[in-house]
């Protein structure tokens, strides 16, 4: 019974010092990041007018209808003023507000609405876009949500072995990525309105 209360005792100051361990670690790693971050940038507008470059991956669900959401990825980076307004990979957000089925494609009418980048989230006003894209079937969606999940977790793991986050980030995105069908789509989102893009 003793070597039983003082297996228990070391056991629990074992798991003590592991998490005391753990939250200094985060605590140093936290102030670091700190320490490094980016400095604030100006705000940015983006004139009317602007395209931005995008690509819709995989085309639209076969069950899609009018009203339902679309998100295209900045395949190109939009600079204004000498610097880098977009990056590349950030996300728009949009709907449909028109689709018409022709076989395996589908012609769509959407507008555009939100614009997020980094951690911030925009509010856009785009023209109408008119694109014709593939029709996914639920078994495709399904394998390319299976092999995005697969190949993000195999990025996830290439990027931790470096313990820099911004690499881990980076892995994910691009192990996602490799999983994204070729059937991508280039489209060109024109603002309709000026975009005040502030930090």
């Amino acid at each position: 019974m003793r070597s039983f209360k003082l297996f228990i005792i070391v056991l629990v100051l074992l798991v003590a010092c592991m998490v005391a361990f753990w939250t200094v670690r985060a605590t140093v790693i936290a102030q670091e990041a700190a320490e490094y971050a980016p400095a604030p940038t100006p705000a940015t507008l983006l004139p009317a007018g602007t395209a931005i470059p995008a690509v819709v991956w995989g085309g639209v669900p076969q069950a899609a209808a009018a009203g339902d959401g679309i998100i295209a990825f900045v395949e190109t980076v939009v600079v204004v003023d000498g610097r880098v307004a977009v990056p590349q990979g950030a996300q728009l957000k949009g709907t449909l507000d028109r689709i018409e089925f022709l076989g395996p494609n589908a012609r769509i009418n959407a507008n555009f609405t939100t614009l997020r980048m980094g951690n911030g989230t925009f509010p856009i006003e785009s023209r109408e876009l008119t694109a014709i894209l593939p029709v996914q079937t639920d078994f495709d969606i399904l394998g390319t949500g299976f092999g995005s999940l697969m190949d993000g977790t195999i990025g996830l793991a290439i990027g931790a072995g470096s313990h820099d986050v911004r690499l881990i980030r980076r892995g994910i995105v691009e192990g996602v990525r490799a999983a994204i069908p070729s059937d991508a789509v280039n489209i060109s989102v024109v603002l309709a309105r000026p975009a005040n893009l502030v930090s």
